[in-house]
């Protein structure tokens, strides 16, 4: 198979010609490249650059999960936990659900105080008002 050349007369098949089209040009690059699995080349930035990365990577996030798991085995468990403390969140938990209902009371008793005003209120009212009137509302200025 024949080559073109250029001028120069370099082959311009695989090589970054920058003089003549820059080098942001389409022209390809020479390859670098290592043969994989017979025909297949890939480049050698495709797995030198992953690797770099990946395997520090792995060895830091190895690290810390093994630490995190010693420590939680060091930690007391639930069983250890002390009976004085149980009794007062017992105690707690009493009275919280006493206060959510004392609130749930105080609640029914202004909607029924709020119901019976406005229901007192409402034959007060002149009879244009509870029917909605002419639609206009007079604003002071």
């Amino acid at each position: 198979m024949a080559l073109e050349s250029d001028s120069v007369g370099r082959s311009r098949a695989g090589f970054w010609n920058h003089r003549r089209h820059g080098p942001y040009s389409r022209c390809p690059r020479p390859s670098r490249a290592i043969p994989f699995s017979g025909r297949v080349m890939v480049e050698p930035e495709v797995i030198v650059v992953p690797a770099v990365f990946l395997i520090p990577s792995l060895v830091i996030f190895a690290r810390m999960w093994f630490r995190h798991k010693e420590k939680m085995a060091s930690l007391p468990g639930a069983s250890s936990i002390n009976p004085m403390i149980e009794q007062r969140l017992a105690r707690i938990e009493d009275t919280l659900e006493t206060i959510a209902v004392e609130v749930e009371r105080m609640g029914e008793g202004q909607r029924f105080v709020t119901k019976l005003l406005a229901d007192k209120a409402s034959p007060a009212l002149p009879e244009g008002a509870k029917n909605g009137g002419s639609g206009r509302v007079t604003t002071p200025h």
